[in-house]
């Protein structure tokens, strides 16, 4: 082959970056705006979480810097720097504010979640709500309680006529 011939397009395979559409459903109506309320209380909750314990965290900054946190006792009483630490920047709080935020885009262009995701979220939140409380895991609950009901909705049979 020469350099001035094209060679034939291969194809990628499943690994393109796109997803096809037969993996991709439709959400409309009561479930998408369960899955957007969803969403909105999920991020919501996050950054109330963020910014109160960013707000009480103010005398432990200058620590996170100075190497307070490479040195974790092994037993007995955590300091306040490590406290502060994991129930802020090292909590979930960042990575759920991102799944939310995704949540809320699939939703809006209409597109459902994989019911997978909601009942991994319910489960480890109403696991967590009875573990842990008081914490904002009923919060949580709520939401992802929302959102299997929507992956519900969304898995039913579209009728032909008649109420719902």
């Amino acid at each position: 082959m020469t350099i001035n011939q094209s060679r034939p397009a291969r194809s990628r395979g499943s690994f393109s970056g796109e997803m096809s559409s037969a993996a991709l459903r439709p959400i409309i109506g009561r479930a998408r705006t369960l899955t957007i309320w969803a969403a909105r209380l999920l991020i919501a909750g996050c950054v109330v979480h963020m910014t109160t314990f960013l707000a009480g965290a103010h005398t432990s900054i200058g620590g996170w810097f100075t190497g307070e946190l490479i040195a974790l006792p092994r037993f007995g009483h955590l300091p306040e720097t490590y406290g502060f630490f994991y129930s802020s920047v090292a909590s979930f709080a960042l990575p759920m504010f991102l799944l939310a935020t995704i949540i809320h885009q699939f939703a809006v262009r209409g597109l459902a979640l994989p019911s997978y995701v909601s009942w991994v979220l319910a489960v480890w939140s109403v696991f967590s709500a009875l573990v842990y409380e008081p914490t904002g895991f009923p919060v949580l609950a709520i939401c992802s309680g929302m959102l299997v009901y929507a992956a519900h909705r969304t898995n039913l049979p579209e009728t032909t006529g008649g109420a719902r």
